[in-house]
């Protein structure tokens, strides 16, 4: 799915409005919060561009629509019309029956006309997919999440649950599964849904790929195949030859990759008015290859239900509309029967059951009562004969049965597991037919052993397994006990440690290394291995040693930490299936009643830990909680001699209401601690109320007496000559003491002192302090700034007393006009480099400005820094116009036209991820006169791009717009459409009093002079030089060379502008501007 940027200002109401946490529903409310954004943030401008695009494939006019077949998955198709089939389907909406649950038949090509075969009795129904008589189907006791998954038998209509999902036991609780379908090859579904553990209702943007899933129709486990966050599919059906196809919002059907979950490729479109909206449903007729659609749309407060199907061939793929469902009906679980019974034709036995033999014997017995009735209710008259399918295959048919008559009969052919269809028939053909459920016959393999578990010994290392005999076969059936012997398993290390024992327990004295063990028991007889059964998990071995690191990335970890439910209430710390950016991480989630009020009791206790009372310690660890001041957590950091928490006694920290300040994010944690005597001592997380947490990344090792570091250095990186600029620098203690007096020195490159401050608070043990240098540059240049500790008595670790360099580029004397109010973070303003081509013209109005006449010489747009990316370039372009305007026209967006602008730059630039700015100095400056000044920012890329995300400011209550943007896969050249916004680009403009800029002459009275030939891209020197640096303009040195002469070639370099650094021999040094 696309991302969207969620306005800040539009999301404080809404989360306010949900109170109902409180009452522990936030399963309910993340999930709402999900839908309320996809259903607010429709990304038009896209839609509309690849309507457009269909439109031109399209040959003709009307309801059908022709594309090309370029299925490169399955067999070629044949090109068939349908004939008359039925076709079923869950209606959750119509406008007779509003929220429903009905189970719905209509003929294919009379979608208008709709019978209600059952009233199903669920809440509500997210997706349900059929085969062959039987319907797979989703409930959801919240409205959006499964709660059931169901098997409902279409000749009977009775139902069976398979699993109820559970939270914290099944993952599938945090799914919002928007379709499903059964794929005949594989004999499984296949499910759309997104996951939304983990998503941020604070965060400005939501970003959950959409995950294909498949699923066990025998157990309803979802199995993640894939995700993806390009298309938005409502929709999804597989082929008879086993392909899938998924249906985009915008009407475009495409082919999924069935490995990955990834669209292969568009093969169709569908001619749309609206976007598809709610509940979708598609499905093959397995017979004649045409793909149904049953589609709902939203228009306004509207409703409309349509059917229509896709004909694939072997050259083209059409599309029909067929016409509009009964009602407006919304239908989800499309099944097409393409062989409907005859009305007279017998209904289905009732009563079937399956009996297996004794003791193992080879034999399966069946009973039924034959139907007194034919499929419309009317008396049979006649015999009946009953055919009988062993896994799928005829078995025998019972010739001349009476209408109602009970049966038995015995199958003495069969072993292993087997299911049965068995269905009535008379002159008028075969009946509905009832399906039983897999029995098994013969002899079976032991099940798993019961009542598995394993005891720590209080002295000693070792482990004791206890058991009981399994009590049944693996499949239900019978199986010989007297062979009956047990083979132990241990875990992590996979080691046999025993086989062939006969008896139910078994002491392990072999553990020499640390680990969380646990152990599979596996029953074994003369027939086969049984079914094993696992132990839980016991700790044991020699105590850790220090550092120790755990981010519960892999299960051998999470199993050095042991878990209590103090407080009994079934709500406690567990291991997140789902893995974010930082691995794994263990939660606490007490979803049932989320209140900060309510007291809770409940520990996740480490492994023991080597301690010595001479050294100092520090245990460091990533905390999340739910975040704003609505949910505050308290917790506590102990440690003890056991893993008991009884044993918990001694308290390194207590948090009391801690918040994430409104943010989602994990909150980084160090907290020094000592211990009162040497000793192997147990760490642990205690939760003492009821709000979500999660913990990763901990990390607990020795500390220093005394260690202060520089964490950063930030600040502007163009500043000018004789003005004041700021730069931040933050301190952090790595000591385990509280230190004071001392000083921070700003230097250069060389060494020499720019600014110094001295400090005299204290900065206690792991805290971090903002101190802020004032610099005001003498020359223009290159600069590289460093922020250095001096004169901290006692700090014996030097290699973090200096910042990491921030190259700077000293501008001539002028002025930084900042416009950057704005706190909304986009990847599609100013720069959309997801596209391959965008552009934005922002009017800046002469009130924001604030300006006399002046030059503008260069801007500095801004991004959300982060660490985790590469540099990224692009070819960006600026164009500056003084223009009339103050807004632009929401209904009719005409651009600023190009004659009024004039382009004042255009080269390679790169966005270095860690520095938050970039920094555009213009090719030649503007002379701005005074008023409203309209900014045009276009950009070229060849690989895109979605983790630059600029900052903006968006007046949500303006109802003035001021930016018109493109995007797409060609250049702007204003032949295509603009869409009109809100959003404003935070920048900051370089004003200048006079005209300034490099000129192709050489530079007068100084020793050395520069003149750029740029028809052979070299530049010449009028005496030899000493050297020459090169930089981009950002300040990051790129080349270097000594002992030059009197020219020195560019033409390597890529095009754009660059920073050139001359220094002569008699140490005069000479900046200039060159533009490649």
């Amino acid at each position: 799915m696309r991302k969207y940027t969620a306005k800040t200002k539009e999301w404080p109401s809404v989360i306010k409005s949900c109170t109902n946490l409180y009452n522990g529903v936030w399963r309910t409310f993340i999930a709402l919060l999900l839908l309320t954004l996809t259903l607010q943030v429709q990304a038009q401008q896209q839609r509309q561009e690849v309507r457009i695009s269909a439109l031109k494939a399209f040959n003709g006019k009307g309801t059908n629509t022709v594309h090309q077949a370029t299925s490169k998955i399955g067999k070629p198709l044949t090109l068939t019309g349908d004939a008359e089939c039925k076709v079923y389907g869950i209606r959750v909406y119509s406008d007779n029956t509003s929220l429903c649950s009905d189970l719905v038949s209509f003929d294919a090509n009379n979608p208008s006309v709709i019978t209600k075969e059952k009233t199903l009795d669920f809440k509500s129904v997210r997706a349900a997919a059929g085969y062959e008589g039987t319907y797979y189907i989703i409930d959801s006791d919240d409205g959006l999440t499964p709660n059931r998954f169901i098997k409902l038998d279409l000749n009977t209509k009775e139902m069976k649950t398979i699993v109820t999902y559970e939270l914290y036991v099944n993952p599938e609780t945090s799914l919002i599964v928007s379709d499903m379908t059964y794929d005949p090859t594989t004999k499984r579904l296949y499910a759309l849904a997104f996951d939304i553990l983990g998503t941020d209702p604070d965060a400005e943007e939501i970003d959950v790929p959409l995950g294909l899933y498949a699923v066990d129709p025998q157990t309803g486990s979802f199995e993640l195949v894939g995700t993806q966050n390009f298309i938005n599919f409502v929709a999804l059906a597989a082929s008879p030859e086993g392909s899938l196809y998924g249906l985009a919002d915008d009407g475009t059907l495409w082919e999924i990759n069935k490995q990955t979950g990834e669209p292969l490729q568009d093969i169709s479109y569908a001619m749309l008015d609206l976007p598809a909206a709610g509940l979708q449903s598609m499905s093959f007729n397995m017979d004649t290859n045409v793909l149904y659609w049953s589609g709902f749309f939203i228009n306004g407060e509207v409703g409309s239900g349509k059917f229509s199907s896709f004909t694939f061939g072997s050259d083209e793929i059409v599309w029909n509309e067929i016409g509009q469902l009964e009602a407006n009906a919304e239908i989800l679980g499309l099944y097409i029967d393409p062989n409907p019974l005859p009305k007279t034709a017998p209904a289905a036995v009732t009563n079937l059951e399956t009996v297996p033999g004794q003791n193992g014997e080879r034999k399966i017995t069946l009973s039924w009562t034959n139907p007194k009735t034919d499929l419309q209710g009317n008396q049979l008259v006649g015999d009946l004969n009953i055919a009988i399918y062993r896994n799928g295959i005829l078995a025998t048919t019972l010739e001349k049965k009476a209408a109602g008559e009970s049966i038995t009969w015995d199958d003495t052919k069969v072993e292993g597991m087997v299911a049965y269809k068995v269905a009535a028939s008379n002159a008028s053909g075969e009946g509905k037919a009832v399906y039983s459920d897999s029995v098994f016959a013969g002899v079976d393999v032991p099940g798993a052993v019961q009542n598995l578990k394993c005891i720590k010994a209080a002295d000693s290392y070792d482990l004791t397994l206890e058991w009981n005999a399994p009590a049944k076969g693996k499949h239900n059936g019978w199986f010989d006990k007297s062979s009956l012997t047990y083979t132990v398993m241990r875990y992590p290390d996979k080691l046999e440690v025993v086989k062939g024992l006969k008896v139910c327990n078994y002491t392990d004295r072999s553990i020499q290394n640390t680990h969380g063990y646990y152990y599979e028991i596996i029953p074994v007889t003369n027939t086969g291995t049984g079914e094993s059964a696992f132990s839980n998990t016991a700790i044991s071995g020699p105590a850790l040693s220090i550092p120790y690191q755990c981010d519960f990335n892999t299960d051998e970890q999470y199993r050095l930490w042991t878990i209590y439910d103090k407080d009994q209430d079934g709500q406690t710390w567990f291991l997140d299936s789902y893995k974010d950016e930082r691995g794994g991480y263990m939660k606490y989630f007490p979803d049932i009643e989320l209140n900060p009020e309510k007291k809770t009791d409940d520990w996740l206790v480490s492994a023991p830990i080597q301690f010595s009372a001479n050294k100092n310690y520090v245990v460091r660890y990533s905390l999340q909680t739910l975040g704003g001041e609505l949910f505050p957590l308290d917790y506590k950091i102990t440690y003890g001699k056991g893993n008991q928490p009884e044993q918990q006694v001694n308290v390194i920290a207590d948090f009391q209401k801690e918040r994430n300040n409104d943010s989602y994010d994990y909150v980084r944690h160090s907290v020094p601690f000592q211990v009162s005597a040497d000793g192997a001592y147990n760490i642990a997380f205690q939760t003492y109320n009821a709000v979500k947490a999660q913990v990763t990344d901990i990390v607990i090792e020795e500390l220093p007496t005394t260690d202060l570091s520089i964490v950063s250095l930030k600040g502007f990186v163009n500043p000018s000559v004789g003005s004041a600029s700021e730069y931040n620098v933050i301190v952090k203690n790595e000591g385990f003491e509280q230190v004071a007096d001392f000083a921070l020195n700003l230097v250069d490159a060389a060494g020499t002192v720019l600014t110094t401050l001295k400090v005299k608070e204290p900065i206690a043990s792991q805290e971090e302090k903002t101190f802020v240098f004032s610099w005001v540059p003498q020359n223009t240049g290159a600069v590289e700034l460093k922020a250095i500790i001096d004169g901290l008595e006692g700090d014996t670790i030097a290699h973090n007393n200096q910042s990491p360099t921030l190259a700077v580029n000293v501008l001539k004397k002028g002025t930084w006009k900042h416009l950057t109010e704005g706190t909304v973070a986009t990847p599609m303003i100013p720069f959309y480099l997801y596209q391959t081509n965008s552009a934005i013209q922002t009017i800046y109005t002469k009130d924001k400005l604030g300006s006399a006449k002046c030059m503008i010489e260069g801007l500095v747009l801004y991004y959300t820094p982060t660490d985790k990316k590469e540099p990224y370039e692009f070819t960006a372009r600026v164009k500056l116009g003084n223009v009339e305007e103050a807004e632009f026209a929401k209904g009719d967006p005409t651009p600023i036209a190009a004659e009024q602008l004039t382009q004042v730059f255009e080269g390679k630039v790169v966005v270095e991820p860690t520095l938050g700015m970039l920094a555009l100095l213009f090719d030649k400056p503007f002379s701005y006169k005074n008023g409203n000044l309209c900014v045009m920012l276009e950009q070229q890329n060849t690989a895109s791009n979605s983790w630059i995300k600029w900052l903006c400011d968006y007046q949500s209550g303006d109802p003035v717009y001021h930016s018109l943007t493109y995007s797409g896969s060609v250049p702007f050249d204003y032949s295509q459409k603009m869409y009109a916004g809100k959003d404003v680009p935070n920048l900051s403009f370089f004003l200048t009093e006079q005209q300034t800029g490099i000129e192709n002459q050489f530079s007068k009275g100084q020793s050395t002079a520069i003149y750029f030939d740029n028809i052979r891209k070299t530049l010449v020197f009028n005496t030899p030089c000493q050297a020459i640096n090169v930089y981009t303009l950002t300040g990051l040195k790129i080349e270097s060379a000594t002992e030059v002469g009197s020219t020195f070639s560019l033409s390597h370099l890529t095009k754009g502008a660059y920073l050139v650094e001359v220094i002569g021999v008699n140490k005069t040094r000479i900046v200039k501007k060159i533009v490649l």
